[in-house]
């Protein structure tokens, strides 16, 4: 597990594993569960905003009442990030800053606004680009014939049935519907989950050799979407 820290003999911030960290306690103030201090220095640490947002998202959401868990500190960096319930931010926003309601939503949507946009342009520089999706695709659902050709007709149909979904991906950031988006994403597709439940990537077959690396095609089709997730939500190029 990754800790988002100060470093105390250059105060400056980095990523590092929690086992540096339990290691070496004295040379670290942790910052992981501090909102304020990832929005500040997430560049600093070599996070891209696209990474720096899944890592609060993931903290935010790993509490109990979400937004209303943190400081008011924190809440203001949760509501540039667009992270937590929208009603919380509304009432944030008119308690702190002495605003009607009405301005309220409109700063709320604003933010969200600025916030696609940043992670847009982080899929469009640097996720899309990866190789990381074909590379995924090659080591799941690509195999070797037993007259030594090569089978990558699965392959290729993934990327082709997702080009819809990387599109809104780029221009939206959406993921998908059991990731708070409006409309149904690529993610919806590779986890198999609403229109696509029973369909998606349940529809293919995994290399053989894969199968029986992981031990069954669940547990293989679970690694896929692990990496899948990775690449996508995590932004981990």
């Amino acid at each position: 597990m990754s800790k988002f820290v100060k470093i105390l003999a250059s105060n400056s911030y980095a990523v590092i594993e929690e086992s540096e960290l339990t290691q070496n306690p004295s040379l670290y103030v942790d910052r992981s569960e501090r909102p304020v201090y990832i929005l500040k220095h997430y560049e600093e640490a070599g996070l891209s905003y696209w990474q720096a947002r899944a890592l609060v998202y993931e903290l935010v959401y790993s509490k109990p009442n979400d937004f209303q868990y943190f400081n008011t500190v924190d809440q203001e960096a949760l509501t540039v990030f667009a992270i937590g319930n929208q009603n919380s931010i509304i009432a944030y926003h008119m308690t702190t800053k002495g605003i009607s309601q009405t301005d309220a939503i409109s700063l709320a949507v604003l933010e969200m606004s600025m916030n696609i946009s940043k992670l847009s342009a982080d899929a469009k520089k640097y996720i899309l680009p990866s190789p990381r999706l074909f590379q995924i695709g090659v080591k799941y659902l690509t195999w070797v014939n037993q007259d030594g050709t090569v089978d990558s007709t699965q392959a290729n149909n993934l990327t082709a049935a997702i080009q819809g979904f990387l599109t809104e991906y780029e221009r939206y950031a959406i993921l998908g519907l059991e990731y708070n988006d409006e409309r149904e994403g690529l993610m919806d597709y590779f986890e198999s989950t609403n229109n696509y439940a029973g369909g998606g990537l349940l529809n293919y077959t995994f290399s053989p050799a894969v199968i029986d690396a992981y031990g069954s095609e669940e547990n293989a089709r679970n690694a896929m979407i692990a990496e899948l997730q990775d690449l996508f939500v995590k932004g981990n190029i």
